[in-house]
Protein backbone atom coordinates (compact mmCIF):
# COMPACT_ATOMS: atom_id res chain seq x y z
CA UNK A 1 0.00 0.00 0.00
CA UNK A 2 2.80 2.91 1.09
CA UNK A 3 4.51 1.85 -2.35
CA UNK A 4 1.32 3.51 -4.24
CA UNK A 5 1.61 6.96 -5.10
CA UNK A 6 -0.03 9.56 -3.00
CA UNK A 7 -2.74 10.30 -5.47
CA UNK A 8 -3.91 6.71 -5.96
CA UNK A 9 -4.07 5.79 -1.50
CA UNK A 10 -6.24 8.97 -1.54
CA UNK A 11 -8.63 8.21 -4.22
CA UNK A 12 -8.60 4.48 -2.79
CA UNK A 13 -9.59 5.09 0.40
CA UNK A 14 -12.21 7.67 -0.72
CA UNK A 15 -13.91 5.51 -3.39
CA UNK A 16 -13.14 2.52 -1.20
CA UNK A 17 -15.02 4.19 1.69
CA UNK A 18 -17.58 4.87 -0.40
CA UNK A 19 -18.09 0.79 -1.22
CA UNK A 20 -18.36 0.34 1.94
CA UNK A 21 -21.02 2.41 2.73
CA UNK A 22 -22.89 1.35 -0.15
CA UNK A 23 -22.79 -2.07 1.92
CA UNK A 24 -23.85 -0.76 5.09
CA UNK A 25 -26.66 0.98 3.63
CA UNK A 26 -27.68 -2.29 2.00
CA UNK A 27 -26.88 -4.88 4.70
CA UNK A 28 -28.47 -2.46 7.95
CA UNK A 29 -26.01 -0.28 9.22
CA UNK A 30 -24.22 -1.04 12.35
CA UNK A 31 -23.42 2.84 12.93
CA UNK A 32 -26.85 3.55 13.55
CA UNK A 33 -28.33 6.29 11.14
CA UNK A 34 -24.64 7.71 10.38
CA UNK A 35 -25.19 6.37 6.45
CA UNK A 36 -28.22 7.99 5.96
CA UNK A 37 -26.88 11.35 6.86
CA UNK A 38 -25.08 13.09 3.77
CA UNK A 39 -22.09 11.67 4.15
CA UNK A 40 -22.47 8.60 1.19
CA UNK A 41 -23.98 11.41 -1.18
CA UNK A 42 -21.78 14.11 -0.58
CA UNK A 43 -19.03 11.34 -0.86
CA UNK A 44 -19.25 10.93 -4.22
CA UNK A 45 -19.21 13.97 -5.92
CA UNK A 46 -16.33 15.31 -3.59
CA UNK A 47 -13.10 16.74 -4.74
CA UNK A 48 -10.22 14.55 -3.47
CA UNK A 49 -7.70 16.04 -1.42
CA UNK A 50 -4.05 13.89 -0.88
CA UNK A 51 -2.20 15.61 1.91
CA UNK A 52 1.74 14.42 2.03
CA UNK A 53 2.80 13.64 5.54
CA UNK A 54 5.52 16.73 6.22
CA UNK A 55 2.53 19.58 5.67
CA UNK A 56 0.38 17.22 7.48
CA UNK A 57 2.96 17.16 10.17
CA UNK A 58 3.48 21.03 9.88
CA UNK A 59 -0.24 22.10 9.57
CA UNK A 60 -0.81 20.23 13.29
CA UNK A 61 1.62 22.22 15.01
CA UNK A 62 0.39 25.02 13.63
CA UNK A 63 -3.05 24.33 14.28
CA UNK A 64 -2.58 23.82 17.94
CA UNK A 65 -2.19 28.14 18.55
CA UNK A 66 -5.01 29.20 15.91
CA UNK A 67 -6.83 31.91 18.22
CA UNK A 68 -10.28 31.42 20.01
CA UNK A 69 -11.65 34.59 17.97
CA UNK A 70 -11.50 32.70 14.75
CA UNK A 71 -14.58 31.94 12.40
CA UNK A 72 -16.05 29.03 10.09
CA UNK A 73 -16.91 30.78 7.04
CA UNK A 74 -18.08 30.33 3.79
CA UNK A 75 -14.31 30.54 2.26
CA UNK A 76 -13.01 27.14 3.66
CA UNK A 77 -12.32 25.37 0.75
CA UNK A 78 -10.42 26.74 -2.49
CA UNK A 79 -11.45 27.65 -5.62
CA UNK A 80 -15.37 27.98 -4.21
CA UNK A 81 -15.40 24.36 -3.72
CA UNK A 82 -18.64 23.41 -1.78
CA UNK A 83 -16.99 19.71 -0.87
CA UNK A 84 -13.90 18.08 -0.61
CA UNK A 85 -12.30 14.62 0.51
CA UNK A 86 -9.19 15.01 2.45
CA UNK A 87 -6.87 12.17 2.89
CA UNK A 88 -3.98 12.26 5.33
CA UNK A 89 -0.97 10.56 5.00
CA UNK A 90 0.26 11.32 8.39
CA UNK A 91 -3.24 10.91 10.66
CA UNK A 92 -3.45 12.91 12.84
CA UNK A 93 -3.58 12.28 16.31
CA UNK A 94 -7.42 12.97 17.86
CA UNK A 95 -8.41 10.01 19.96
CA UNK A 96 -12.25 8.19 19.32
CA UNK A 97 -14.88 10.39 21.59
CA UNK A 98 -15.77 6.77 23.13
CA UNK A 99 -12.06 4.57 22.82
CA UNK A 100 -12.51 0.98 23.35
CA UNK A 101 -12.53 0.07 27.61
CA UNK A 102 -8.61 -1.38 28.47
CA UNK A 103 -8.42 -5.02 26.94
CA UNK A 104 -11.22 -4.72 24.64
CA UNK A 105 -10.71 -5.49 21.05
CA UNK A 106 -10.84 -2.54 18.58
CA UNK A 107 -10.93 -2.95 14.82
CA UNK A 108 -10.29 0.77 13.67
CA UNK A 109 -7.10 2.83 15.48
CA UNK A 110 -8.75 4.70 17.62
CA UNK A 111 -6.42 7.19 18.22
CA UNK A 112 -5.94 8.63 14.84
CA UNK A 113 -8.02 10.56 11.84
CA UNK A 114 -6.97 9.39 8.67
CA UNK A 115 -9.30 11.51 6.18
CA UNK A 116 -12.21 13.76 7.16
CA UNK A 117 -15.19 14.82 4.65
CA UNK A 118 -15.99 18.43 4.26
CA UNK A 119 -19.04 19.93 3.34
CA UNK A 120 -20.72 23.33 3.40
CA UNK A 121 -24.57 23.47 4.27
CA UNK A 122 -27.12 26.53 4.38
CA UNK A 123 -25.79 27.53 7.53
CA UNK A 124 -23.04 25.32 8.86
CA UNK A 125 -19.76 23.27 7.72
CA UNK A 126 -20.07 19.47 8.31
CA UNK A 127 -17.28 17.17 8.84
CA UNK A 128 -17.25 13.31 9.21
CA UNK A 129 -14.02 11.90 9.70
CA UNK A 130 -12.80 8.53 9.55
CA UNK A 131 -10.31 5.83 10.92
CA UNK A 132 -8.37 3.59 9.71
CA UNK A 133 -9.52 -0.27 9.96
CA UNK A 134 -6.33 -1.99 11.16
CA UNK A 135 -7.79 -5.76 10.95
CA UNK A 136 -8.08 -5.91 7.30
CA UNK A 137 -5.57 -7.18 5.13
CA UNK A 138 -5.73 -3.76 3.09
CA UNK A 139 -5.92 -1.66 5.61
CA UNK A 140 -9.37 0.24 4.50
CA UNK A 141 -11.14 3.01 6.32
CA UNK A 142 -14.55 4.22 7.95
CA UNK A 143 -16.73 6.98 7.98
CA UNK A 144 -17.60 7.29 11.66
CA UNK A 145 -17.50 10.51 13.31
CA UNK A 146 -19.80 13.13 12.64
CA UNK A 147 -19.23 16.98 13.28
CA UNK A 148 -21.37 20.16 12.32
CA UNK A 149 -20.06 23.63 12.82
CA UNK A 150 -22.15 27.21 12.80
CA UNK A 151 -20.77 29.48 9.99
CA UNK A 152 -19.22 32.37 11.86
CA UNK A 153 -19.58 31.23 15.30
CA UNK A 154 -16.09 31.36 16.68
CA UNK A 155 -14.10 28.59 18.17
CA UNK A 156 -14.69 30.05 21.83
CA UNK A 157 -18.25 30.42 21.07
CA UNK A 158 -18.44 26.63 19.63
CA UNK A 159 -16.21 25.29 22.52
CA UNK A 160 -18.61 27.20 25.26
CA UNK A 161 -22.14 26.44 23.48
CA UNK A 162 -21.78 23.10 22.19
CA UNK A 163 -21.45 22.20 18.27
CA UNK A 164 -23.14 19.78 17.09
CA UNK A 165 -20.59 16.82 17.31
CA UNK A 166 -22.66 13.73 16.72
CA UNK A 167 -22.39 10.63 18.92
CA UNK A 168 -23.40 7.61 16.92
CA UNK A 169 -22.77 4.86 19.36
CA UNK A 170 -25.68 6.90 21.83
CA UNK A 171 -27.43 8.78 18.95
CA UNK A 172 -26.90 12.01 20.25
CA UNK A 173 -25.42 15.40 19.63
CA UNK A 174 -22.90 16.53 22.24
CA UNK A 175 -21.07 19.29 22.77
CA UNK A 176 -18.08 20.43 21.72
CA UNK A 177 -14.94 18.11 23.60
CA UNK A 178 -11.68 18.38 23.76
CA UNK A 179 -10.88 16.70 21.16
CA UNK A 180 -13.30 18.63 19.10
CA UNK A 181 -11.60 21.70 19.36
CA UNK A 182 -8.39 20.03 18.08
CA UNK A 183 -10.55 18.70 14.91
CA UNK A 184 -11.87 22.10 14.68
CA UNK A 185 -8.17 24.21 14.91
CA UNK A 186 -6.52 21.37 12.35
CA UNK A 187 -9.46 22.10 9.69
CA UNK A 188 -8.93 26.02 9.85
CA UNK A 189 -5.62 25.91 9.70
CA UNK A 190 -5.46 23.73 6.64
CA UNK A 191 -8.10 25.54 5.03
CA UNK A 192 -6.08 28.78 6.13
CA UNK A 193 -2.64 27.57 4.58
CA UNK A 194 -4.21 26.31 1.37
CA UNK A 195 -6.17 29.55 1.18
CA UNK A 196 -1.98 31.56 1.77
CA UNK A 197 -0.41 28.44 -0.23
CA UNK A 198 1.73 27.85 2.36
CA UNK A 199 0.63 24.63 1.36
CA UNK A 200 0.04 24.07 -2.17
CA UNK A 201 -1.89 22.06 -4.54
CA UNK A 202 -1.29 20.44 -7.99
CA UNK A 203 -3.56 18.84 -9.80
CA UNK A 204 -2.57 14.90 -10.75
CA UNK A 205 -4.45 13.18 -13.00
CA UNK A 206 -5.78 9.61 -12.80
CA UNK A 207 -4.48 6.68 -13.90
CA UNK A 208 -7.01 5.80 -17.02
CA UNK A 209 -8.18 2.60 -15.59
CA UNK A 210 -8.85 3.34 -12.42
CA UNK A 211 -11.07 6.31 -13.52
CA UNK A 212 -13.04 3.89 -15.80
CA UNK A 213 -13.19 1.43 -12.62
CA UNK A 214 -14.87 4.21 -10.33
CA UNK A 215 -16.58 5.85 -13.02
CA UNK A 216 -18.66 1.59 -13.33
CA UNK A 217 -18.78 1.31 -9.95
CA UNK A 218 -20.07 4.44 -8.34
CA UNK A 219 -21.47 6.65 -11.80
CA UNK A 220 -19.10 9.27 -11.24
CA UNK A 221 -16.56 10.96 -13.61
CA UNK A 222 -13.33 11.66 -11.35
CA UNK A 223 -9.98 12.92 -13.10
CA UNK A 224 -7.39 14.50 -10.58
CA UNK A 225 -6.56 14.62 -7.14
CA UNK A 226 -5.57 17.80 -5.31
CA UNK A 227 -2.38 16.17 -4.33
CA UNK A 228 -1.16 19.26 -0.81
CA UNK A 229 2.56 19.77 -0.13
CA UNK A 230 4.72 21.99 1.67
CA UNK A 231 5.46 25.38 -0.45
CA UNK A 232 9.39 25.48 -0.20
CA UNK A 233 8.98 29.08 1.24
CA UNK A 234 12.67 29.93 2.15
CA UNK A 235 15.73 28.42 2.40
CA UNK A 236 18.06 30.30 5.08
CA UNK A 237 21.17 27.96 6.23
CA UNK A 238 23.02 29.57 9.37
CA UNK A 239 26.48 30.56 7.42
CA UNK A 240 29.00 28.86 8.73
CA UNK A 241 32.19 30.53 11.10
CA UNK A 242 35.23 31.28 9.01
CA UNK A 243 36.53 27.58 8.12
CA UNK A 244 34.01 25.83 9.21
CA UNK A 245 31.79 23.83 6.74
CA UNK A 246 28.71 23.04 7.87
CA UNK A 247 26.80 19.69 6.77
CA UNK A 248 23.01 20.99 7.37
CA UNK A 249 20.70 17.52 7.41
CA UNK A 250 17.23 18.49 7.85
CA UNK A 251 15.13 21.02 6.74
CA UNK A 252 12.99 23.18 10.08
CA UNK A 253 9.99 25.37 10.22
CA UNK A 254 10.86 29.06 11.93
CA UNK A 255 7.66 29.61 14.12
CA UNK A 256 4.83 31.95 12.55
CA UNK A 257 1.90 33.29 14.28
CA UNK A 258 -1.94 33.49 13.38
CA UNK A 259 -3.55 36.91 13.21
CA UNK A 260 -7.62 37.66 13.34
CA UNK A 261 -7.11 40.10 10.94
CA UNK A 262 -9.61 42.94 10.96
CA UNK A 263 -10.58 44.23 7.17
CA UNK A 264 -12.75 47.67 6.99
CA UNK A 265 -13.77 46.89 3.24
CA UNK A 266 -15.56 43.73 4.34
CA UNK A 267 -16.69 44.40 7.97
CA UNK A 268 -15.00 41.19 8.65
CA UNK A 269 -12.49 39.58 10.79
CA UNK A 270 -10.23 36.61 8.58
CA UNK A 271 -7.67 34.18 10.50
CA UNK A 272 -4.37 34.72 8.75
CA UNK A 273 -0.89 33.24 8.89
CA UNK A 274 1.55 35.37 9.28
CA UNK A 275 5.38 35.11 8.13
CA UNK A 276 5.93 31.11 8.44
CA UNK A 277 8.94 29.72 6.41
CA UNK A 278 11.15 26.32 6.44
CA UNK A 279 15.12 27.03 7.28
CA UNK A 280 17.77 24.40 5.88
CA UNK A 281 18.43 23.23 2.12
CA UNK A 282 15.63 22.38 0.22
CA UNK A 283 16.53 18.60 -1.00
CA UNK A 284 17.34 17.93 3.15
CA UNK A 285 13.96 16.27 4.62
CA UNK A 286 11.54 17.78 7.31
CA UNK A 287 12.25 17.83 10.38
CA UNK A 288 9.42 18.16 13.40
CA UNK A 289 10.66 18.84 16.49
CA UNK A 290 9.63 16.56 19.79
CA UNK A 291 8.60 19.66 21.87
CA UNK A 292 6.06 20.09 18.96
CA UNK A 293 3.98 16.66 19.75
CA UNK A 294 0.71 18.15 21.53
CA UNK A 295 -1.45 15.38 23.56
CA UNK A 296 -5.24 15.60 23.24
CA UNK A 297 -7.57 15.15 26.20
CA UNK A 298 -10.90 13.09 25.34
Amino acid sequence: MTGQPLWTRAIEAQFGMLSDLAWLRRHGDPLKGVTDLHVQDWMARSTPFAWDEEVTRAVWRASQTVPGDAQFDTHLLPDGLRSAFWWLEWPIPIPMKHPPAPGQHSDVDSEHLCAMLLTQQDDHWAVSCARRNITALAPRALMMEFNAFTLGASLHQLASQGALAFDADRQVYAGLRPRDVALTRFVMAAAVWLRQRVAVMASTPIERHARKRIAKAHQVDVREVKVVTLRRLETQPRPPGPGEPVDWSCRWIVDGHWRNQYHPSTGRHELTYINPFVKGPADKPLKVSSATVYAVNR
